[in-house]
């Protein structure tokens, strides 16, 4: 009897995992049929289930497009966090099954979750590896989706020498919703036309899309699109009320609906201009809508945590890649060994010794070079905010009968102000915890100053002969370099640590800041400082 009860339980057993994968197997139908019919909270109900499974072991041949649908799920609601979750599990379950048309559509939706967050370098970045997998496939509907986004994220970026060429492919590789490809090629020649400040082009191609957009019938969430850059158009202009309209446009569709990224651009463009309306209290109320959007949708922590789950799966990829180009070359070179090991020994040791030597030499010289540049461009720095100074003296003490020339746009400032102005900038810009913060600005500046963004960047590119980005970039990355010579206070923390601290959302923006000021990369310099002790 007591063996009879143990066969029986063993059979218990032996059945569960059955079980248990048709299970799974009926939660991804339901939530494919859920999503399939827009009821998007119960597809990711039964989607989020999958993922629990999937994270306890249990594995199915659809569970890496259940995690794609998924995402998409909660971009269609909202939930962009989630989204850049569920996308790097999809992605991690395209590795493993090595479902390279899964993986390139997630390298374009992960894409897409950088560019709501504004980060358009990293977004770039994964529109750019979707293409190059779209290309080498020979996918024609995913090159066109990657060129098209790929467009709109070096617009943003304000880079139109990459912008335009992408524009002129992106019309050779139409979309195949010919509505879709017509609104977003209006679209992106808009967004071009505003990053060079050429507003009415952008209007025009902008009524374009909206043509596009009441022809086709397109969702609600493309007119806030065009609502929202109809807004930057007109303030490029200086035609406020307009911009607010449109702005109000934007809200008016975006309350209670899924346009929450264009919801929270639209609050934030009419905190601007109420601010330059001097309207406080409709700006303090834009504000703080703005801010509880934010706080809802686009919370800064939970993102970082989903990055570094992305950012982590890419690191176990890369290594993955190198062991096995290690495994390669180490069977090739045990070969080789065979046949001249003693004469390889001797020869790879004076070989080390020499380059150890000489690379320890080279790495002190370029060491102080670097700290010789460092100091330099500081003092010019200094040096150049005195001249300014003087110079602000100098014409407070000569007397000028003819009226003074005001600068363009109507910028007219007392010597003493600009001086005072310029003092206030320098105390905020040299407040590391102040800079350091992601979202720190030009707008965020001249707030601190006491003053506005055209004052401000005025006065900066007076002064330094720069732009504001280029001298808060320069005082980052002072920083940075203490921090990495300083090895007790920061020896435990990474580049990605360090960029973060500073203010940087993109470890690809700090390695490229870093590389132009210093001369060469993060990584490099650090082994140098390391180097240089040793030696």
């Amino acid at each position: 009897m007591r063996h009879r009860t143990l066969l029986l339980l063993l059979a218990v057993l032996l059945a569960m995992p059955a079980a248990r994968a048709i299970t799974l197997d009926q939660k991804i139908a339901e939530g494919d049929a859920a999503y399939e019919r827009h009821d998007y909270d119960a597809a990711i109900g039964y989607y989020r289930s999958v993922r629990d499974d999937y994270r306890h072991g249990l594995v199915h041949p659809r569970m890496g497009d259940a995690m794609n649908w998924a995402g998409n799920a909660s971009m269609n609601t909202g939930h962009y966090v989630e989204a850049l979750e569920y996308y790097t599990a999809g992605a991690e379950l395209a590795r493993q099954s090595r479902n390279s048309r899964l993986y390139r559509d997630l390298l374009s939706n992960i894409g897409i979750v950088f560019g709501i967050f504004r980060d358009f370098e990293r977004a770039a970045y994964y529109f750019d590896r979707a293409y190059a997998e779209a290309r080498q496939q020979r996918d024609t509907y995913l090159m066109s989706i990657a060129i098209t986004n790929l467009a709109a994220a070096y617009c943003r970026l304000g880079d139109t020498d990459k912008a335009l060429p992408l524009i002129e492919l992106q019309q050779q590789n139409p979309l195949p919703q010919p509505g879709l490809q017509t609104f977003f090629l209006s679209y992106n020649r808009a967004l071009a036309a505003l990053s060079t400040g050429d507003a009415h082009g952008a209007i025009y191609n902008l009524q374009q899309a909206l043509s596009a957009i009441d022809e086709h019938a397109l969702a609600s969430t493309y007119r806030t699109d065009v609502y929202n850059a109809l807004g930057e158009a007109y303030t490029q202009l200086g035609q406020l009320d307009k911009a607010i309209g449109y702005y109000r446009l934007t809200t008016a569709i975006g309350i209670g609906g899924h346009a929450q990224e264009q919801l929270r651009d639209a609050y934030e463009g009419l905190e601007h201009l109420y601010m330059l309306k001097e309207e406080r209290d409709s700006a303090l109320t834009s504000q703080s809508q703005y801010i509880a959007l934010t706080d809802s949708f686009f919370n800064q922590r939970r993102f970082n945590a989903a990055k570094d789950g992305l950012m982590k799966l890419e690191e176990q990829m890369e290594s993955d890649s190198r062991q096995t180009l290690t495994t390669q070359i180490t069977r090739q070179w045990l070969v080789i060994a065979v046949i001249s090991l003693l004469l390889v020994v001797v020869v790879a040791f004076a070989v080390a010794v020499w380059r150890t030597g000489r690379n320890l030499r080279s790495a002190h010289r370029m060491l102080m070079r670097k700290h010789d540049e460092l100091v330099r461009q500081q003092e010019e720095t200094n040096q150049l905010r005195d001249t300014y100074l003087s110079a602000l003296h100098k014409d407070d003490l000569t007397p000028d009968p003819a009226p003074r020339e005001s600068t363009p746009e109507g910028f007219a400032l007392s010597q003493e102000r600009r001086e005072q102005l310029l003092k206030d900038i320098v105390e905020v810009m040299e407040q590391t915890d102040i800079i350091a913060a992601p979202d720190f600005n030009l707008h965020t500046l001249a707030k601190l100053a006491g003053s506005n963004t055209k004052y401000v960047s005025t006065v900066i590119n007076d002064t330094y002969q720069k732009n504001f980005k280029t001298l808060l970039n320069e005082y980052r990355i002072r920083e940075a370099c203490r921090r990495f010579a300083d090895h007790e206070h920061y020896g435990n923390m990474t580049i990605q640590g360090i960029a973060s601290d500073l203010g940087y959302n993109s470890t690809n923006g700090f390695i490229t800041a870093f590389k132009k000021i210093i001369g060469m990369t993060p990584s490099v310099y650090i082994r140098l400082l390391k180097e240089s002790a040793n030696n």
